[in-house]
């Protein structure tokens, strides 16, 4: 399947196939914010401090993602500041999960996360809508 899937990067240009990996960069480096959460808080329950470290490398990401200029040579920093941003999301990910984990009676537990999962995917698909309004 992940041969089919890779079969267009073979007869594609550099930029094309840039372009094709980097969704697979940022769900890396989003799983790696989430595991070290989710390993800071396997022992005891530092949910709060990760939450708080999480939002804060998505703020330092985010306010460092709009002073880019828009040219050839701002796009290390742009993806460096692209990893900032990844790694706080995940974390944030995780520490939503765990406190829902943590604070549910355990026949809610299911439906607690249940309905976070639903509720990430609604928020993308809203967050799509309106950039698709926008940007049309």
């Amino acid at each position: 399947m992940a041969a089919i899937a890779l079969l267009p990067l073979f007869r594609s240009s550099a930029l094309s196939k840039a372009l094709i990996s980097r969704p697979a960069i940022t769900k890396l480096i989003s799983h790696t914010g989430s595991g070290v959460a989710g390993w800071a808080s396997s022992k005891r329950n530092l949910t709060f401090y990760t939450a708080a470290v999480a939002s804060s490398f998505m703020l330092l990401g985010s306010g460092l993602l709009t002073v880019v200029q828009t040219s050839t040579s701002a796009s290390h920093a742009f993806h460096g500041f692209e990893v900032l941003l990844g790694i706080g999301l995940g974390a944030a990910l995780i520490s939503a999960m765990l406190v829902i984990k943590l604070s549910a009676r355990e026949e809610e537990a299911a439906s607690a996360q249940g309905f976070l999962s639903q509720a990430r995917i609604i928020g993308g698909n809203l967050g799509l809508a309106v950039a698709t309004v926008m940007m049309n």
